[in-house]
């Protein structure tokens, strides 16, 4: 289980994109819960044209995503 919070994430590049795409495979791989919170717009615009957002649980805010987490225990 990880939770990514964007919160002070200004942009993201090319290669920041090709670490979440590697880390969506191996989450997947390892059939585990990969959340994103606290996005802006331009995240996931980004996240969105490479299709990881298919893979991931996106949440407004952290404690969404960790309350959400704890009941998948």
């Amino acid at each position: 289980k990880i939770v990514i919070n964007f919160s002070d994430v200004q942009f993201i590049n090319s290669i920041g994109a090709s670490i979440f795409t590697g880390i969506v495979q191996k989450t997947a791989e390892f059939k585990g819960l990969l959340c994103f919170t606290n996005m802006k717009k331009v995240h996931s615009d980004v996240f969105e044209m490479l299709g990881i957002t298919r893979h991931v649980k996106v949440f407004r805010e952290e404690k969404e995503a960790l309350d959400f987490l704890k009941d998948k225990d």
